[in-house]
């Protein structure tokens, strides 16, 4: 039983998502610790054709309805009807047949306005964290990126990172909309490399809000413009611990909007 991690990433640990394969065929098992309030959960990037969605071990196992569609940047998602309230207390099993021996997921898609010539990368949308991945978490409250591990020195921490085909290459201008508290993260620095090399920096700022806590007091700040090349590239955000300092995070991430500025490369 190996875990489908590209799903997980995409998810933000809602569940726990697990692949067993027979060689006749394949099953995606599904661990649900949060209950959704809305009562759907959402599986993405899944290409297979679906046979049948079913509890295991709770309410007889019983068939669960599903419906499949796209969001706005391309991507399949399939959502699972499930009751408002979980079958079971503490974790519940779903499991998900498809056709098949094998599980195919597609690539995560970003959404790519092609009149403003502007790519948008959601928080929840990164598919990988580069890191030691302690904390880091998709707070749906706050509809965000946090508690990301910050850097000390020349090790850059945890990374959330995104993978973007980019169309339209050239020259991009970044905003990013983020929190900072005034105390632990405003002024500390924090880095954004396209694969390997550094691409730019800057110092957190806060904004001005009504909430109690700093943190769920968001803002978009332009951060610098940055080049891109034609195709598949990483993008990753790392923060940066300031010396003498004891704060372990920076920034916490709603989206990332990356607009074209000039000509082709």
């Amino acid at each position: 039983m190996e875990k489908l991690k590209e799903i997980e990433n995409c998810i933000m640990k809602t569940f726990s998502v697990y692949l067993i394969r027979s060689g006749v065929l394949a099953l995606i098992i599904m661990f649900v610790r949060y209950w959704p309030e809305n009562g759907k959960l959402d599986l993405p990037l899944l290409k297979n054709k679906i046979k049948n969605i079913s509890f295991l071990l709770t309410n007889n196992g019983a068939r669960i309805d599903y419906t499949s569609s796209t969001d706005r940047a391309g991507n399949v998602i399939t959502s699972i009807a499930v009751p408002k309230e979980a079958p079971t207390e503490g974790i519940t099993v779903i499991k998900v047949e498809v056709k098949g021996n094998e599980i195919k997921l597609d690539r995560v898609k970003h959404y790519y306005n092609e009149e403003s010539k502007q790519i948008i990368l959601e928080a929840r949308d990164f598919h990988a964290i580069v890191g030691q991945k302690s904390r880091i978490n998709y707070n749906r409250s706050m509809g965000a990126i946090q508690f990301f591990w910050a850097g000390r020195g020349k090790d850059p921490g945890e990374m959330p990172v995104w993978q973007i085909d980019v169309k339209d290459p050239g020259r991009y201008k970044m905003e990013i909309e983020y929190s900072s508290h005034p105390q632990l993260g405003a002024g500390k620095v924090n880095k954004v490399f396209i694969d390997d090399a550094e691409a730019l920096s800057f110092k957190g700022q806060t904004s001005d809000g009504d909430h109690p806590d700093p943190w769920y007091n968001f803002g978009t700040f332009e951060v610098g413009e940055l080049d891109l090349k034609q195709g598949l590239q990483n993008l990753r955000l790392a923060a940066f611990e300031t010396e003498g300092t004891n704060s372990n995070w920076n920034i916490a991430i709603k989206r990332i909007k990356l607009t074209k500025v000039n000509s082709n490369l």
